[in-house]
């Protein structure tokens, strides 16, 4: 038996298909390379001029950074690795494999290299607009960024 459809019913599921894929959670938007522009510290409550990179892959991603405190030489510095997971609109969990923070001031830590285990950190979040990224810990913590490629 042949089935005919009205031009209606071929415009209602065309549509219906349509819209449902524009939106659709975009699993793709934190993908490639940013350079970090800044990071709020939530201890401090103070913005910190950042230099770095944060790349993320279809499910790794990596961050390092130096956190340009003080006029000094030396300053602290820090690269994470791990996995993560898109788990709504705009929000994220990041697991982490490596922490690894460096700190020749040691005002920090009592250690100038200081290597952490693994870790989670759920609950994040993400907004992106122009080529902008703003990615905020559920610390209230916030890494501004703007992807190179």
């Amino acid at each position: 038996m042949k089935r005919y459809y009205t031009l209606s019913t071929v415009l209602f599921l065309c549509l219906s298909h349509f819209s449902t894929f524009c939106f659709a959670e975009d699993d793709t938007v934190l993908e490639g390379t940013w350079r970090l522009i800044s990071y709020f510290n939530a201890g401090d409550q103070k913005r910190y001029p950042s230099e770095g990179y944060m790349m993320f892959g279809k499910a790794h991603w990596l961050h390092v950074v130096y956190l340009n405190r003080d006029e000094r030489p030396l300053d602290f510095a820090e690269a994470h690795h791990g996995t993560y997971k898109i788990t709504g609109a705009n929000s994220i969990d990041l697991f982490v494999d490596l922490d690894m923070h460096m700190d020749p001031k040691t005002e920090f830590q009592a250690e100038p290299v200081w290597y952490g285990g693994a870790d989670d950190i759920k609950g994040a979040s993400y907004k992106s607009e122009a080529g902008t990224m703003v990615l905020e810990f559920p610390s209230s913590a916030q890494i501004v960024m703007e992807k190179i490629e």
